[in-house]
């Protein structure tokens, strides 16, 4: 996570001065040239404004902010925001998918995931660009997690 360290004065001299408002933006600027622009919004999960918990959440519907849950098989989720703290975290949040009802018989077109919208201003700065995608899980199964960058348009 980057920071940005907006100049304060207790002079009373106008907040928004010429001279805070080239720092700030030198500030933006080097947090740029370090590479830590981060494109996932509510990453951490720490916003929850609809509601905490999803109980059988439907397919195609927002539960965290900005997350969109998806399923195309016969198995349930409860979807909701935790305060476990996953490994390597620092928000004090999780996403928990709980499964309410396993899918007997998963069909290989069957899918369940969690997914984020980036929109194009941010999508832009990883074209053509290496980028990393990291995320902790916690788990009591094992299994194949996957992850896929799709660009529409």
């Amino acid at each position: 996570m980057a920071y940005v360290d907006i100049p304060t004065r207790s002079t009373g001299v106008d907040a928004n001065s010429a001279a805070d408002v080239n720092q700030l933006q030198l500030n933006i600027g080097a947090v740029k040239d370090v590479g830590l622009d981060n494109v996932i919004i509510n990453g951490g999960f720490p916003v929850a404004q609809r509601q905490v918990s999803f109980a059988a959440i439907a397919n195609g519907a927002y539960g965290l902010d900005r997350w969109i849950y998806a399923r195309s098989g016969a198995g349930r989720h409860t979807l909701t925001q935790d305060n476990t703290v996953v490994p390597n975290t620092s928000t004090g949040f999780s996403m928990k998918l709980d499964v309410t009802t396993a899918d007997a018989s998963i069909a290989a077109t069957d899918l369940y995931m969690v997914a984020q919208y980036v929109e194009g201003y941010n999508y832009k700065k990883l074209v053509d660009q290496d980028c990393i995608l990291s995320f902790d899980v916690r788990s009591p199964k094992s299994g194949i997690l996957c992850s896929f960058s799709k660009f529409s348009g």
